[in-house]
């Protein structure tokens, strides 16, 4: 384990949150660790608490854990869909969050959602939209073939996601 407490042979790492204890690590030899995240599961910062952890080298040296914060956070994905109609080009954008309770994607209202198109090799914004059930929609004129993706921001519990490209 590196991070909190070195570089550790064995460690068992509590964290807290707002609600007080809230989960713990067990590394036994290893630098990472599944984490199966439950419909109760605290999301946004937690803390360690030296008091309860505890760390030791591979010559069972005691090592210090030092107090940390993590960030927990759930996936999100985005996807976008692009038709032409002559010189009209309709771009339908969506968003899904990650629901533990229910262990499936649902639709999310993402507070940050932006359609952009690739010009050369950097990606510009055209539009900000606002998500309605999860998805939104804009239409243009324009006659200039383009790639569009669609682009959700990050939020303290729910990373951001970039959808695949559609060119129309």
């Amino acid at each position: 384990m590196i991070d909190s407490c070195g570089i550790a042979d064995f460690s068992g790492i509590a964290l807290y949150g707002s609600r007080g204890f809230d989960n713990g690590f067990i590394f036994d030899g290893t630098t990472t660790t599944r984490w199966d995240v439950y419909g109760t599961q605290t999301l946004g910062a937690l803390s360690t608490d030296p008091d309860d952890s505890f760390a030791y080298d591979s010559d069972d040296n005691e090592i210090t854990v030092k107090p940390t914060t993590i960030t927990v956070k759930l996936g999100t994905r985005a996807y976008v869909s692009t038709k032409r109609s002559a010189k009209t080009v309709t771009i339908k954008v969506g968003a899904k969050k990650w629901e533990p309770k229910s262990e499936a994607y649902r639709t999310w209202n993402a507070p940050s959602a932006k359609i952009q198109y690739k010009s050369g090799s950097t990606w510009k914004t055209k539009k900000t939209v606002k998500l309605k059930n999860g998805t939104a929609s804009y239409s243009y004129k324009t006659a200039a073939k383009r790639t569009y993706r669609f682009v959700t921001g990050e939020t303290s519990t729910r990373f951001g996601a970039t959808s695949s490209t559609s060119r129309r």
